[in-house]
């Protein structure tokens, strides 16, 4: 049978529609377009798609079986709702900025018609919302030029403390019961306008109780809140109930950078900062909590696969309270990511920008696997950067979470609505690779891994921690943090060649690694941390973890502590170098004793820059809530007890010291404990 030849310019047009390698998408485009050109021809015929979901629509029809990228031009694209990508998108496809052109994602809305006014005596601006005030919108952020301001909140600096709370007692740790209410001291508490929209914002142990106020009686000073708080509303390390703030409170709205929605009147006041120009500040507020799901089908099991985003920038979402309570889980486990998948299999999020939003930046859920997480900013966040979350050893293997690539990212100013978020938390899922990130300024740990307290059956494990920088965590508002922080057995993980530093806490918990409740089988080796509340390592029970070819220095406290043993197999301490400023290097606490052995520790280096013997200690906590030391070891006492019998005391010979460059000027009495120096050329993201 013959057939009709075809010639090259039609051929190539007959290919492009049915099986395109490029689609373009610019909001200037056309619906009806073929979106097989960046930009209109010249008689406006044809030319780019008018919105990714056009461009979405288009690869489900014509079924393209190679590789796509879907170019995005220039300019913003708003959503009312997420984007939702399914297993009838796995082309594979790449959503890209057009040859680096700025493509904004946006969940919000840009708010204009501002007028200069005084209220209350004070020049500010004004807006009126008619969605507001007819409760079609609410919201909680406002950014003004790309960065996020704040609602009026009390006191200014510091924190109130409760009066009292019901049914809450100081006979332990944990004892009493969880809240709704409690009584202010005289002065902190007002009757306020528009009462229920303020929020009461607890600080204690390691997390925040967001609690939204209900009621306030003056004559009792009794504040009734909407929610139950998580746990007894008390400090965690003092007699004492627990701290607090009192956001969105319209009375303080005095000082310039802070806005104030008054949902009643549908009109929302903001006092600009020096600088700003009414009608050129861009001020966007949020009106989505989430910009992109990619989901495996749940009936069938089938995943979504090879959906990816490159390049893009990603904005302006809005935050609502997960579940019924006050707090969340520890890390805000519960709050959700921006950009969210679930069964999801090699998707990616490459080189692109998430700020400006109120939850996680990025989530991996159940059935993630082989997902790539690469080279982002993630940025002003009211949670944290990047959840990886799976499902325990009991669950069907299709939705476990593993082998995905978490790396080069830059993990920044977390945890404003949710203090307790993480920048990089792993829940229940192994092999990952959480490499060469940058992380500084959340409130609480920088990476978070594992998830089983105790000795119990943990799916977390094999995953590789390197080569990440973290630095200036917590702010003095909650406790229990470390810069890599881990629970559990996790056989096959690995932290290595990590820079933490400067790391803050409010009572106690304030470490650099922190290998808490039956953390086992970890290997810790070639970290360089340094300035930190508490000690360098923690390690609250657990088994036979190898620590080698660290450098610890200067924490306020101790620099290696162990609080529960296990028989001599807690860890096993080589080849480290420990400088101190007349603190302990070893620290036994709580119901740990340096004469019980709990840890085997020989082949170290160990330095006291102030000049003081080298020693360690037992200590405990007294009557008064103060950390006090029982009994002082020498490093006489601690070799007649079978510790660093060949171990070292000398000046390290690093660079500078004071200044923090611990790079070894020359082979010195480092050599003697068969030491490897740590490479630090290459921290954080390439």
């Amino acid at each position: 049978m013959r057939t009709k030849k075809l010639i090259p310019e039609k051929c190539k047009l007959y290919r492009h529609a049915r099986h395109p390698t490029n689609l373009y998408v610019s909001p200037d485009g056309v619906e009806k377009w073929s979106g097989g050109l960046p930009e209109p021809n010249a008689n406006r015929s044809d030319g780019p798609f008018n919105s990714i979901q056009r461009a979405q629509k288009s690869l489900r029809e014509h079924k393209t079986p190679g590789p796509v990228t879907v170019w995005l031009r220039a300019g913003r694209y708003v959503l009312d709702a997420p984007l939702e990508f399914t297993p009838e998108d796995s082309t594979p496809v790449t959503f890209a900025a057009y040859k680096d052109e700025k493509v904004i994602i946006d969940g919000g809305r840009r708010i204009e018609g501002w007028k200069k006014a005084k209220v209350g005596g004070i020049s500010m601006w004004q807006a009126e919302i008619p969605d507001v005030a007819v409760g079609k919108w609410y919201f909680r952020q406002l950014f003004v030029n790309g960065r996020r301001r704040s609602r009026p909140m009390l006191p200014r600096k510091g924190t109130f403390v409760m009066e009292n709370v019901p049914d809450t007692t100081f006979e332990g740790f944990m004892s009493g019961e969880p809240s709704d209410c409690f009584y202010a001291a005289r002065g902190d508490f007002k009757s306020w306008q528009n009462i229920k929209d303020i929020d009461v914002v607890a600080y204690h142990y390691w997390n925040e109780e967001r609690m939204p106020v209900v009621s306030y009686d003056p004559k009792t000073r009794k504040v009734q809140c909407a929610r139950k708080s998580v746990w007894p509303l008390k400090d965690d390390a003092a007699p004492r109930y627990a701290r607090y703030r009192v956001e969105n409170v319209k009375e303080a709205l005095t000082e310039p950078g802070e806005w104030y929605l008054d949902r009643k009147k549908g009109v929302v006041y903001y006092i600009p900062l020096p600088g700003e120009k009414i009608g050129k500040a861009e001020i966007y507020a949020p009106r989505i909590p989430r910009l992109v799901t990619i989901r495996g089908d749940k009936e069938t099991g089938r995943p979504a696969r090879n959906i990816g985003f490159r390049g893009i920038e990603f904005r302006n979402t809005a935050w609502y309270q997960p579940g019924n309570r006050a707090g969340y889980e520890q890390a805000a486990l519960n709050v959700p990511g921006v950009i969210s998948l679930e069964n999801a299999r090699h998707c990616s999020v490459e080189d692109c920008t998430v700020s400006n939003v109120g939850f996680y930046g990025i989530e991996l859920g159940n059935g993630c696997c082989g997902n790539r997480v690469q080279g982002n900013t993630i940025d002003d966040m009211g949670a944290g950067g990047v959840k990886c979350v799976g499902v325990d050893t009991d669950a069907p293997a299709d939705r476990r979470t593993h082998g995905n690539i978490i790396s080069d990212n830059e993990i920044a100013n977390g945890g404003r609505v949710f203090a307790s978020a993480v920048g990089v938390l792993i829940v229940d899922s192994f092999s990952n690779d959480i490499v060469h990130n940058h992380i500084h300024h959340l409130e609480y740990s920088g990476i978070s891994c594992g998830w089983v307290w105790g000795y119990g059956a943990n799916a977390t494990r094999d995953n590789l921690i390197a080569k990440n920088h973290i630095h200036h965590l917590g702010s003095g508002l909650l406790n229990d943090m470390g810069g890599i922080y881990t629970l559990g057995e996790q056989p096959g993980t690995i932290l290595r060649g990590n820079l933490i530093h400067d790391i803050r806490m409010h009572n106690y918990g304030g470490w650099a690694i922190y290998a808490d409740e039956g953390s086992s089988y970890l290997l810790i080796e070639g970290n360089v941390c340094y300035n930190t509340d508490s000690e360098l390592f923690q390690l609250h029970y657990g088994r036979e973890n190898i620590l080698r070819n660290n450098i610890f220095a200067f924490s306020k406290l101790g620099h290696v502590s162990l609080t529960i043993g296990q028989d001599e197999n807690a860890f096993t301490f080589t080849n480290n170098v420990v400088i101190v400023r007349g603190k302990p290097v070893f620290l036994a606490r709580n119901r740990e004793s340096l004469d019980r052995k709990g840890f085997r520790s020989d082949l170290n280096l160990f330095w006291d820059v102030s000049g003081k013997e080298v020693h360690s200690a037992n200590q405990h906590r007294s009557e008064k809530n103060k950390m006090v030391t029982s009994k002082r070891y020498t490093m006489a006492d601690m070799k007649k007890l079978g510790y660093d019998v060949h171990s070292v005391v000398a000046d390290p010979g690093f660079r500078d010291v004071k200044k923090r460059d611990f790079r070894l000027k020359k082979s010195g009495p480092t050599s003697k404990i068969g030491f490897v120096e740590p490479d630090l050329s290459d921290i954080g993201p390439r």
